[in-house]
């Protein structure tokens, strides 16, 4: 069996390099960026019991967001708009 990895750094830069990595943990994994977190694959999935997003603005846009809720979908606002 043929391993291949690398592990390179730089100037405060560590590059992970191989055909699949795994992180496993029994509590948590925290990832901490100074301004960015970036995926560049076509697609993020998340999925849980509870998935947060916050900031002082979020946005979310595509071609077709879909919300759904199967029991209760809940907008607050001081000003919601629909179709506008």
């Amino acid at each position: 069996m043929l391993i291949s990895f690398s592990i390179n750094n730089s100037a405060g830069e560590i590059t992970l390099q191989a055909d699949n990595i795994k992180i496993k943990a029994d509590n948590e994994v925290s990832i901490e960026a100074g301004s960015k977190i970036k995926e560049e694959s076509a697609q993020i999935e998340l999925s849980g019991s509870q998935i947060k997003s916050q900031g002082a603005m979020t946005e979310i846009s595509g071609g077709q967001v879909t919300v759904q809720g199967a029991a209760l979908v809940d907008i607050k606002g001081a000003l919601v708009k629909i179709n506008s």
